[in-house]
């Protein structure tokens, strides 16, 4: 198939791109809970939610990039502005960064705090760092400004995508939704 007539992903770039996104979603909502709740078993449950979310996301970020550079995504609507080009891949290009670096920085930060990163209460992987208050600190805050610059992101992305489907309708968002 000629890459240049391609105007849908395939099957298996669409179910990981919604994979993906519910496990994002799932994990900032608990990122976001765990700390709006006191200590305790809730708490900790939330824990261990968005660590083993975030333990799940990268490699299947890393499997979409591998389909992203052997099968690159379909062509933009040729009367698309110049800008909203610019805008759709920067967008994307920052939550792939962002999906591959945060939970590193995730793994390191928890490693720093001490003790291993519980996935799904199966198995426990160890501290990749040495606990390290002053480095957990640190990692933690930009664990934090990377989690919150990613709900913007997505925020752009999902406002992008309904702006494509709902007032321009050509075809954007369903060569995701549907193919």
């Amino acid at each position: 198939m000629d890459r240049s007539t391609t105007v849908a992903y395939t099957s298996t770039q669409r179910a990981l791109h919604w994979i993906t996104a519910l496990a994002v979603i799932a994990l900032l909502a608990a990122g976001l809970a765990m700390n709006s709740v006191g200590p305790g078993p809730l708490m900790n449950r939330l824990y261990v939610v968005h660590w083993s979310l975030g333990v799940t996301v990268f490699p299947l970020v890393l499997a979409r990039l591998a389909i992203r550079f052997s099968r690159p995504a379909p062509p933009l609507p040729a009367d698309m502005p110049g800008w909203q080009r610019l805008a759709a891949h920067a967008n994307h290009w920052v939550l792939y960064a962002i999906l591959l670096v945060n939970p590193v920085l995730g793994y390191l930060t928890k490693s720093a705090f001490g003790g291993p990163v519980t996935y799904f209460w199966i198995v426990d992987l160890p501290p990749a760092i040495d606990k390290n208050r002053a480095l957990f600190d640190q990692l933690s805050s930009v664990h934090i400004v990377l989690g919150f610059t990613m709900i913007a992101a997505i925020a752009a992305h999902v406002g992008a995508a309904l702006y494509h489907g709902v007032v321009r309708r050509d075809g954007i968002l369903s060569r995701m939704v549907t193919g």
